[in-house]
């Protein structure tokens, strides 16, 4: 098939827009999406300090390098929560890339800042709950603390199209409100979390990743089969292949509903937790329950 903007030949069929693309197309198509996604949503201003959740995996690495071509503060930060086997490998693509592409790269890990890893809890935890569930707590947690230790205004993650869909019907179906609000809403406490990738897709990302001939660990975690998320993506990759344009219309119709729930979730303040003093809705901070649980 040919490129429908050159002629060229096509490397990708978008599906949602049923367009075909070349290279040169694609490349151009993610990087106006991205940037027209933090001029039009998350505004991040040619002084902002923009700290990028860099994990090594293509979303982040390809977020990364667009930002930085685009902004003139943009770091990295690495967070290792300590998965044999997997970790390692992201850490040694991340540390390449940013040392090619002269960005300044901090580094935290799990083991430091509490003690444990995440083989670790799994070993201890006698709930046999899913790893990601305590996994993702710790991890949001420390991020958001060195962000702030490092004074960065925007905290970016690479979120593309489809984490952004599984997250809204995963908060949905836990009828977890307060996530769902928080979406643009800035918290005290919190640095701001943006999601400029949230338009484009996984495919999209992937061709990205291939054309720039960006290495990166694209292995899963040895956890993810055992979680919830895992589920929901099955289904809604089911349910795009169905129907073409699912996943963008679910994004559009939770986009319109964001205000009104920012104005009926938001109006409660956090409270400051009576461990560690960090932002939470409860008496004692979520990371702080899963470490006193691990006692």
């Amino acid at each position: 098939m040919k490129c429908d903007f050159c002629r060229e030949t096509s490397v990708i069929h978008v599906r949602h827009t049923d367009k075909w693309f070349c290279e040169e197309h694609l490349v151009a198509s993610v990087e106006k999406k991205v940037l027209e996604t933090v001029q039009k949503t998350f505004m991040i201003n040619r002084n902002d300090k923009v700290l990028v959740a860099a994990s090594g995996g293509k979303d982040s690495t390809n977020l990364l390098h667009i930002l930085h071509k685009n902004f003139p503060k943009v770091e990295a930060l690495f967070i290792d929560e300590g998965i044999k086997n997997y970790r390692e490998r992201s850490k040694s693509f991340i540390k390449k890339f940013c040392k090619k592409h002269k960005i300044t790269l901090h580094t935290s890990s799990f083991k430091e800042e509490f003690g444990t890893t995440t083989d670790q809890i799994v070993k201890l935890d006698s709930t046999k709950t899913s790893p990601c569930s305590k996994c993702g707590v710790l991890r949001r947690y420390l991020i958001n603390k060195k962000a702030l230790e490092l004074g960065a205004d925007k905290l970016v993650t690479g979120h593309n199209l489809d984490d952004t869909c599984q997250d809204i019907l995963m908060n949905i179906f836990q009828f977890n409100m307060e996530k769902l609000a928080r979406t643009k809403s800035i918290s005290p406490g919190f640095v701001q979390r943006i999601k400029p990738f949230r338009r484009v897709s996984e495919r999209e990302s992937m061709a990205y990743s291939i054309i720039k001939g960006f290495e990166s660990n694209e292995g899963a975690c040895p956890y993810v089969s055992e979680s919830f998320r895992s589920l929901i993506r099955e289904e809604l990759n089911d349910l795009e292949f169905k129907f073409h344009g699912s996943k963008v219309n679910l994004q559009m119709i939770f986009d319109r509903l964001v205000p009104n729930l920012e104005k009926k979730v938001m109006k409660n303040r956090l409270n400051k937790c009576e461990n560690c003093g960090g932002p939470t809705s409860r008496k004692v901070c979520k990371t702080c329950q899963i470490l006193e649980q691990l006692k």
